[in-house]
């Protein structure tokens, strides 16, 4: 179903697709940021007990993901790097970070 509120249908042929599991797509997307920064941090480690990073940024690029941990570099408003650091990206079943295609 393409459309829920027409409930239009559409046939898609799965030899015409490619299969994306969450961690390879959300490294090719542009940024991510918090859902709430004001309760999630950025740390030298993957590591919820690791110490946090208090560099001030703009937005985070994905550059590694390692379960439910993401490795991001922090950037400024001059689209330069500042610094890097690991975020908890998603937590049982549910994301903690959103993501932007085109910022």
């Amino acid at each position: 179903m393409v459309n829920t509120i027409s409930h239009k249908t559409a046939y898609v042929n799965k030899h015409k697709g490619q299969t994306l599991y969450w961690p390879e797509f959300l490294l090719g997307v542009h940024s991510v940021e918090f859902f709430n920064p004001n309760t999630s941090s950025v740390f030298v480690k993957p590591f919820a007990h690791a110490n946090r990073i208090n560099i001030p940024y703009s937005f985070m690029k994905p550059l590694r993901i390692s379960d439910e941990w993401m490795f991001v570099a922090l950037i400024d408003d001059h689209f330069e790097t500042v610094g890097k650091g690991w975020i908890k990206w998603v937590k049982g079943g549910k994301f903690l970070v959103r993501y932007s295609l085109l910022s």
